[in-house]
C-alpha cells in the first residue's frame, strides 16, 4: 500500500523551445531564470533525459499520456491525439478527484488559423479548458482576455498568423507592454485565479509558449540582455555526427 502523502496541489509548467541550457540552475549564467532556479534548488533537475519524438505535437501527446508515439498514433505535427481511447495525465487526476485545469499551450489538436474558444473539441481530461496556442495570433482565450482587462495592449500584443504574409516580420520583436500583459503573463494570471478559486485539490497545466517563435518579449525583459555576453547553444561534434539528417544539416546552419 502507499503510503505517500497526497498533493495538496500538481502544478504542471511546460515552456516551448526551451533548451535545458537557457536555465540558470543548468550552469548558463547568462540566463535570468530565477523562478525556475528556486524550483531546480527545491526539487529535482533531471540532466539525462530523452524524449520521445523531437517534435511539439508528437513530443507532447507522449509525456502527458506516459505512451510511446507508436501508441498514441502521433508521430508528426498535424496529427491530432485521438479522441477516444488514450488516457491523458488529466484524466487521471480528475479519475482521484483532482478539479484539473488547462492553462495556455496543449497542442494536442491542430490549431494553425483556428480561433480556439472555451468550448473545445475535446477537453482531453481538463474540467476547466483555456486553450491559447499562440500569443496573439487567435481571437482566442488570450486575446479575449486581453481585450477584456488590457484593451490598450491588444494592438501591441497582437501577431499575424502563420499563414500571412506579416507573419515573417512578427517572428522576433520586443514590445512596450508590461510582462503581466503577455502571453506568459496570461498564463499565469488564468493559473493563480483557479488555484485561489479551489485551493487544495487541484491539477493544473500551464503552457507557456515562449521561447517558440514568434517571440515578442517586454522590452523590460529583454533590456536585462542588452549588453550582456550570451554563449550559443552548447553542442558537441559527436552530438552533430550522430544526428540524422536533416537534423544534422539544421544543427550545422544554426553553428555558423
Amino acid at each position: 500500500m502507499n503510503s505517500s502523502p497526497r498533493p495538496k496541489r500538481v502544478l504542471w509548467i511546460t515552456t516551448d523551445h526551451q533548451r535545458w541550457d537557457c536555465v540558470g540552475a543548468n550552469g548558463n549564467r547568462a540566463i535570468h531564470t530565477p523562478v525556475l532556479d528556486r524550483l531546480a534548488a527545491g526539487g529535482v533537475s533531471f540532466d539525462n533525459l530523452f524524449v520521445q519524438n523531437p517534435l511539439c505535437m508528437p513530443s507532447r501527446a507522449s509525456f502527458m499520456t506516459g505512451l510511446y508515439p507508436s501508441q498514441t498514433g502521433v508521430t508528426w505535427n498535424g496529427q491530432e491525439l485521438p479522441q477516444q481511447g488514450i488516457r491523458s495525465c488529466a484524466d487521471l487526476f480528475a479519475a482521484g478527484n483532482y478539479k484539473t485545469a488547462q492553462s495556455g499551450k496543449l497542442h494536442f489538436q491542430c490549431h494553425e488559423d483556428h480561433d480556439l474558444t472555451l468550448q473545445p473539441r475535446h477537453p482531453y481530461g481538463f474540467q476547466y479548458f483555456c486553450p491559447s496556442e499562440e500569443p496573439g495570433c487567435y481571437a482566442d482565450a488570450y486575446m479575449i482576455w486581453l481585450r477584456t482587462e488590457h484593451p490598450e495592449y491588444v494592438r501591441t500584443m497582437k501577431v499575424g498568423r502563420a499563414s500571412q504574409p506579416e507573419r515573417g516580420d512578427d517572428m522576433f520583436k520586443t514590445v512596450d507592454a508590461p510582462a503581466e500583459v503577455s502571453h506568459a503573463g496570461f498564463c499565469a494570471h488564468q493559473t493563480m485565479t483557479y488555484l485561489r478559486r479551489h485551493g487544495a485539490g487541484a491539477f493544473v497545466h500551464m503552457g507557456i509558449y515562449a521561447p517558440h517563435p514568434p517571440l515578442n518579449p517586454p522590452r523590460e525583459l529583454f533590456e536585462r540582455y542588452r549588453n550582456a555576453e550570451v554563449p550559443p547553444p552548447s553542442s558537441c561534434e559527436e552530438e552533430i555526427a550522430g544526428a540524422p539528417e536533416p537534423v544534422r544539416g539544421a544543427m550545422q546552419r544554426h553553428r555558423k
